[in-house]
């Protein structure tokens, strides 16, 4: 066992070192200014993460608002309420949809979902919040159904597996005499936490 824990601590330096490495050439170029300018222009050599770094943070807010208590519904709907014969179906859809791979999620949100959400969801929701702060810019620019918005939503459908699979496992490890005790105390905040965190995170790409 602290063999196995060695390797993981070894692998996860070998990686940072790794970045470090290969992206040093850049950091003496640029400097660390690069992960806070926004200008991108590569004709003319001119590199800025802002933007990306933006995007993937505010995107990964939006779908864990929507995934994190969408899953948990699940996961106690699939533990404590949903009878016998309906558990078994439903965890093994559960787990094909977190077979599926990103790329497939992807093309689907981006030829399926988008042009259903520009139409039905973004254009007239935009037009009665687009005044709000913060929120109205979620809604700028043309009803294409590519944007930040479209992205955090199908980021949503696309963890949701995982992380109801995580708080069911959770669930199921705390379940005993007392259920709602252990539901609130004990199951419930950490297995969000763990589950959100580690299931959010290969994700972000």
């Amino acid at each position: 066992m602290k063999l196995a824990a060695l390797i993981v601590l070894l692998l996860l330096g070998g990686i940072i070192v790794s970045l470090i490495f290969s992206s040093w050439p850049s950091i003496q170029k640029f400097g660390f200014s690069f992960l806070w300018t926004k200008e991108w222009d590569a004709p003319n050599d001119i590199y800025g993460a802002l933007v990306p770094i933006y995007g993937t943070l505010v995107t990964s807010f939006i779908a864990l608002l929507i995934a994190v208590p969408v899953s948990f519904g699940i996961a106690l709907f699939l533990t404590e309420l949903a009878p016998g014969w309906l558990r078994r179906p439903l965890g093994i859809a559960i787990e094909l949809l977190a077979a599926i791979p990103s790329i497939v999620y992807g093309m689907w949100g981006l030829f399926i979902f988008a042009p259903l959400f520009a139409t039905y969801f973004q254009e007239p929701v935009g037009n009665v919040l687009s005044a709000i702060p913060f929120v109205g810019a979620l809604f700028s620019g043309p009803a294409f159904g590519i944007g930040i918005l479209a992205a955090g939503v199908i980021l949503a459908i696309m963890i949701i597996p995982y992380i109801a699979g995580g708080y069911a496992r959770c669930l199921r490890t705390n379940a005993g005499d007392d259920e709602r005790v252990g539901l609130r105390h004990r199951a419930a905040p950490p297995g969000k936490l763990s589950g959100a965190l580690s299931f959010r995170s290969p994700k972000m790409g």
